[in-house]
């Protein structure tokens, strides 16, 4: 049977991505004054593009080369059984090239030099991710479920400590939260030794045992036997591969990370610039936000566990994306008002997380993910981050920050949910509901 080992690492690992990733919001105002003259709006927009660059390239990237080393015969002479093998040689050496971009952030003095950097991390941190996800679905195979709901709310978690590091910074005296990178660097270490520890001894036992990881106390894997499905590590190959179902996933995706993208990035800016509250309240505001995104995740994936009936992946979606939706509304049609209201219904926003998590679940079900798919998936996903942080940097110097925001979030989620009425009316997600009840 397969080890826990690795997804445990996977677990750490995508906490860390959380944090790194959520640690630009309370670095923004100092990212802003370290060029002569301070960046504009515009250009603290920009960033995000080449942010986002190097996220897609990241993802699609290691992606192509999970699949090429997974079906390379040089590779398996070397590795033996172990599927997971690649999966960790690719971790350790993006997690490397990551210590070294978290250690140069606080060096960039233009914008140019900025960007750069921040391609580079956001080329490693995706890259990361979506070696952890496809070290789920090798080890996990149909029954992944509620373990990628687990692992977007790893990310949540690290959401979390962002701001929290960036206060540690401030309370040891340096004057730029942007010096919380070499902190990053500095823990990531650590993971980089837990990464090839793994890749020595061995995450994955032999191929028959990874994809059938079995809850002793669920049956999941006899569930998924008695119906004739198999459960993973026999469904590798890229033929296998249903790109028409992974491209409407990508679609999917990329509208719901426009709409938390603008949310999760722009947090702390928009409570302490738009909404114009202390330094301490816009904390607050940022860490309620993640608090509130991780909680629920871990909410989905005991529902999906333990209720997959009534709470399959499909009919949580259907409660969370009008959610979020109103509360993009609620919070443009109270903008005007000298109220605390729009950071109220901004952490409420957080109710509505972990949808990527649920269309991957989905997914799962009509399709295996090769790493390429994987890839595509975090493209897009990159995609959505890219243009949520750019477009309320581009439209704020039109019209304000306060309305910025939640215009770009309520049109992501306008454009997610039109496309998910239409794969309803194309009885997409009515086979998927008659399936994802085994993602448990």
């Amino acid at each position: 049977m397969a080890s826990d080992g690795p997804f445990i690492l996977y677990f750490l690992l995508t906490i860390f991505y959380g944090l790194v990733n959520s640690f630009t919001s309370p670095a923004f105002p100092d990212l802003k004054t370290q060029t002569v003259p301070p960046l504009s709006a515009a250009e603290l927009g920009t960033l995000f593009v080449y942010r986002g660059v190097g996220s897609m390239a990241g993802a699609f990237m290691v992606g192509a080369a999970l699949d090429q080393l997974d079906s390379s015969e040089c590779w398996k002479r070397r590795y033996g059984a172990d599927p997971l093998s690649s999966t960790h040689f690719l971790l350790a050496l993006c997690i490397s090239f990551r210590v070294i971009s978290s250690w140069l952030m606080p060096l960039g003095t233009s914008e140019t030099a900025i960007g750069m950097n921040l391609a580079a991390l956001a080329f490693q941190s995706n890259a990361i991710y979506v070696c952890g996800s496809s070290g789920v679905s090798k080890t996990y195979g149909k029954l992944l479920g509620p373990r990628v709901s687990l692992m977007d709310a790893a990310f949540g978690v690290g959401g979390i400590f962002a701001p929290l590091l960036a206060k540690t910074v401030d309370w040891v005296g340096y004057n730029s939260a942007v010096v919380g990178y070499r902190v990053l660097a500095i823990v990531d270490l650590g993971l980089l030794a837990g990464t090839v520890s793994l890749l020595f001894i061995g995450g994955g036992d032999n191929e028959t045992d990874v994809g059938v990881h079995q809850d002793a106390d669920s049956g999941e894997t006899k569930k998924l036997l008695e119906a004739g499905e198999p459960s993973g590590a026999e469904e590798t190959s890229e033929d296998l591969v249903d790109y028409t179902a992974v491209l409407i996933n990508c679609v999917l995706t990329f509208s719901v990370d426009v709409c938390f993208a603008s949310a999760v990035f722009w947090c702390f800016a928009y409570a302490s610039q738009a909404l114009k509250l202390s330094k301490d309240s816009s904390d607050v505001i940022n860490a309620a936000l993640w608090l509130v995104f991780t909680s629920v995740q871990f909410l989905w994936a005991y529902l999906q566990s333990h209720y997959p009936e009534r709470w399959t992946a499909t009919n949580i979606l259907k409660l969370i994306m009008p959610w979020s939706f109103l509360m993009g509304l609620s919070m443009a049609v109270s903008s005007h008002l000298d109220t605390s209201l729009p950071a109220i219904f901004l952490v409420l926003l957080g109710l509505g997380g972990g949808m990527n998590a649920l269309f991957t679940a989905i997914l799962r079900q009509r399709t295996t993910i090769s790493g390429k798919a994987f890839g595509l998936l975090r493209v897009s996903s990159a995609c959505g981050n890219m243009f949520g942080g750019a477009l309320v940097g581009w439209f704020e110097s039109i019209v304000g920050l306060a309305l910025a925001l939640p215009v770009v979030e309520a049109s992501g989620m306008g454009l997610a949910m039109i496309v998910f009425w239409g794969c309803g009316k194309a009885g997409f997600t009515q086979r998927m509901q008659n399936s994802d009840t085994v993602a448990v």
